[in-house]
């Protein structure tokens, strides 16, 4: 790691870590997650390859990107009241080598061809609580559901395939091992505005987790995937009002339709926490000169043995998590092949997405604060920030509601039906860093890696 640089200069703050109480709460492919119970916030912090070689000032300039990306575009696309910015923290050299020793016994075996190498990070609210001011009144269990949910919209070249980019993706995975068995789960039905279809969605994801669920207990991670469904059925039991004859996975299940259909209001003030006045307006109209210019997806790809997806959906209450998600993942007008061959045919672009930088690859995201508004950006544009959000997941906090406090309105509520017993919940999409540029390509090079496996998994003997 070369490059010296003053973490000061883009707003980092020395954070000693040692001073407190932290845990491994998890990691993805690109951070490490700690979660500090006593403050409840988490912490993210950047790992790498052996043969990564970036400079201490690219990183910086990535990482205040990509704070500056969730803070101004996707505070404005999904909303204020559902993103929660972070900001970033300086820790001392001698921590970086500490805590790669404490955590090789915890981390899983498969994701340590990366470590901490960067002494940076970011820091933000645990969002598996319900923020403390309002909480700390009742005194009782937190339980917070992530979900991953992925693309359940698609552009209109890509609505006429016979399945879903995310269950095509399963014959891959379970012939590169990743997983064991198929997922039951399918985002179309999450997306669908259908309620029995979503409730059976989330059903399908307490059967096979795998990377889409994970389940909280006070910010300890009680269920997810490697769990049993007996592992749930007692996180439930100890969590939910038993009433008699009644299903707790269908209980769970109507909370987190309610929370996910509700509509919330925006109680912030965004003119004074956007640092800039940009604004989202929708994509612009569709034109089909682009598809003709640069192509789509055949229909027949990719085949799969599942049965057909189901693309029909209702309209989503304006207003709730599900429809933000759905509004941005639908700013991706073209699919992923048009935008590959526009990205090709633009040499800059070619250019930009090939280099090693680690900020050069999300410059793009200086480009977007420069038009002002979300109808003035490009198909590629849109695309990466559509890639974005098929990527986030969803924190969803519940807390059983004791009384009716001044602090406990500023939050929405659901009602389990049957024990008569009210939630406050609130909901953080997270993961929301900008894609880079070299995604494009990524995208494609998948896409031809999933086409091979279900034509495999077709031709192989029943």
């Amino acid at each position: 790691m070369s490059g010296s640089v003053c973490p000061e200069h883009f707003g980092a703050v020395t954070f000693e870590l040692r001073k407190h109480n932290w845990k491994y709460r998890g990691e993805g492919n690109a951070n490490i997650a700690l979660s500090l119970p006593d403050e409840r916030q988490l912490i993210r912090l950047p790992k790498f390859g052996s043969n990564d070689t970036l400079e201490e000032v690219e990183i910086w300039r990535r990482l205040s990107t990509n704070i500056l990306f969730i803070s101004v575009v996707m505070k404005q696309i999904l909303g204020p009241m559902f993103v929660s910015p972070s900001s970033l923290i300086y820790l001392p050299h001698n921590e970086i080598e500490y805590l790669n020793q404490e955590l090789d016994v915890v981390r899983p075996d498969s994701r340590k061809h990366k470590k901490l190498a960067f002494c940076g990070g970011e820091i933000c609210d645990d969002h598996a609580f319900i923020p403390k001011v309002i909480s700390e009144k009742f005194g009782n269990q937190s339980v917070c559901i992530e979900l991953k949910l992925k693309q359940g919209i698609f552009p209109p070249a890509e609505s006429q395939l016979k399945n879903c980019a995310f269950c095509c993706k399963q014959e891959l995975k379970l012939r590169d091992g990743s997983c064991s068995e198929r997922s039951k789960y399918c985002p179309l039905d999450m997306f669908s505005g259908h309620q029995e279809r979503m409730i059976y969605a989330l059903k399908s994801l307490f059967l096979t987790p795998q990377n889409n669920l994970r389940i909280f207990c006070d910010g300890n991670l009680v269920f997810g995937d490697g769990y049993s469904i007996e592992d749930l059925q007692l996180v439930l039991t100890q969590w939910m009002h038993c009433t008699a004859g009644s299903d707790l996975f269908e209980r769970l299940s109507c909370l987190l339709v309610q929370a996910l259909t509700k509509k919330v209001n925006n109680n912030c003030d965004i003119t004074t926490n956007s640092p800039t006045s940009w604004f989202h307006d929708g994509a612009p109209r569709l034109d089909s000169r682009i598809t003709e210019q640069y192509g789509s997806i055949n229909e027949d790809f990719p085949l799969s043995n599942k049965k057909p997806c189901d693309f029909e959906r209702e309209t989503l209450p304006e207003g709730c998590i599900l429809h933000h998600l759905a509004q941005a993942q639908s700013l991706d007008q073209y699919g992923v092949v048009a935008v590959y061959n526009m990205l090709m045919s633009d040499q800059h672009s070619v250019i930009a997405s090939e280099t090693k930088s680690a900020s050069s690859n999300t410059d793009y995201v200086h480009g977007i604060m420069k038009k002002r508004c979300s109808s003035q950006l490009s198909p590629i544009e849109l695309y990466l920030i559509s890639a974005t959000v098929r990527d986030c997941s969803l924190l969803i906090c519940f807390q059983e509601l004791k009384d009716q406090s001044f602090e406990s309105l500023r939050l929405p509520t659901v009602e389990d039906e049957p024990s008569k017993t009210k939630y406050i919940f609130k909901i953080t999409a997270v993961d929301l860093d900008p894609k880079p540029l070299s995604c494009i390509k990524s995208h494609m090079k998948r896409n031809a890696m999933i086409q091979d496996a279900c034509i495999k998994a077709a031709l192989a003997p029943s």
